[in-house]
């Protein structure tokens, strides 16, 4: 569910404890990624509050070895529902990208990328633009602030630098950017193995009447 490197990376700039034993487990738990292990773990509950910031750590499966190495971005962590917090460092609070621990068959997310999971030449690496969400008094106004701040974050000479180091270790094939504006920024830095797909959370397409997450698979499908 991890990559050494990736998790060093990442400490040196967070300190996320046992983070990924705990993630790793979740995950395990769930029949969708099921490995055939029995080990179980217990979460403490965990609410982000005014002036904490949120993280999503990257989670990644398959073989690091694999032909199609595809990193898939967001644009920026959420604080949706308390209990996608895996753990807490002093002010941070930790989870995974699009809270994979949780997905079913009947998530959007996991609706989109299923066939790619099915695979034995891809190597999926999760993750976000921008890796810090400021919790504000409430979701509606921290929502509000991530949206206006976005460009200015992930513009950041750190952020840049940051997300080269990820790819330089990750290699990808192609980097797929979820939505107009990670793909509107991304393009501006990584553009060559860039994939623009809509983003499985979006609205249902009035011409087609295809979902986001079934016009986003046949766009992942087309890359192979």
């Amino acid at each position: 569910m991890s990559n050494l490197q990736i998790e060093e990376l990442y400490k040196k700039r967070y300190n996320f404890q046992d983070f990924y034993e705990i993630a790793t487990t979740l995950i395990n738990q769930n029949k969708l990624f099921s490995n055939g292990s029995n080990q179980s773990v217990q979460k403490e509950k965990i609410e982000c509050q005014n002036g904490d910031v949120r993280v999503d750590l990257p989670i990644s499966f398959g073989s690091e070895k694999a032909t199609y190495r595809l990193a898939i971005l967001g644009l920026e962590p959420r604080d949706s529902n308390s209990k996608y917090n895996i753990n807490r460092s002093g002010k941070f609070v930790f989870g995974t990208p699009f809270g994979i621990e949780y997905w079913t068959e009947k998530n959007k997310y996991y609706r989109c990328f299923e066939s790619l999971f099915q695979r034995q030449d891809c190597y999926l690496y999760f993750t976000d633009v921008v890796k810090e969400y400021e919790v504000k008094d409430s979701k509606g106004a921290a929502d509000i602030n991530a949206r206006k701040t976005f460009w200015t974050k992930a513009a950041l000479e750190d952020n840049i630098a940051f997300l080269k180091s990820e790819f330089d270790i990750i290699k990808p094939t192609h980097i797929l950017a979820l939505g107009i504006d990670t793909h509107a920024f991304l393009k501006l830095h990584f553009g060559d193995k860039l994939v623009q797909v809509i983003h499985p959370n979006a609205r249902q397409n009035q011409e087609s009447k295809l979902n986001a997450w079934e016009i986003a698979k046949k766009q992942l499908n087309d890359i192979f």
